[in-house]
């Protein structure tokens, strides 16, 4: 008895929530520029393939105030990158009341090149989130690969050392 009392009351709730979940749809609203996220992501004509892949976000406290700051992976074209390329990166601090400051040339984040994709972590055990970006190498024409990531480690005063 008692277990059929459960199920009918599990059976219940499941019912209940579908039933109010077709009423009710989220609405979202593009805040990006009013919070400051200003980098567009740079993404080609899709003449080649490798113009199809690229991008990636990090999210991690660059400065330790409790606050998620943003790190987002650029991409670029051939023609772009035949030219050296965009930032790799584009480093948001999170200010108050959910804005974000450009801090990328702050940090020293200033390799040009086409990020691919990101991961953040404190790779060096000292207690301070580093950033690795995997980027593509080579010469348009000539082969492209991705390279080596590159990295950048947290210094104690905010910056980024690569």
């Amino acid at each position: 008895m008692r277990i059929s009392c459960v199920v009918c009351f599990g059976v219940a709730v499941l019912f209940s929530i579908s039933a109010n979940s077709q009423n009710s749809y989220p609405h979202f609203q593009d805040v990006a520029r009013t919070s400051g996220l200003t980098v567009s992501h740079i993404s080609g004509e899709k003449r080649y393939i490798l113009e199809s892949m690229s991008g990636g976000v990090g999210f991690f406290d660059c400065d330790n105030d409790g606050k998620l700051d943003i790190v987002v992976v650029n991409g670029s074209t051939v023609d772009r990158f035949r030219q050296g390329g965009d930032l790799l990166v584009t480093l948001y601090h999170q200010d108050s009341d959910f804005h974000f400051t450009d801090i990328t040339q702050q940090a020293g984040l200033t390799r040009k090149g086409w990020g691919m994709g990101v991961a953040v972590a404190d790779f060096d055990n000292d207690g301070r989130i580093d950033i690795v970006v995997l980027p593509i190498s080579g010469a348009p024409g000539r082969g492209l690969a991705a390279a080596a990531s590159c990295s950048w480690r947290a210094s104690s005063s905010g910056a980024m050392t690569s």
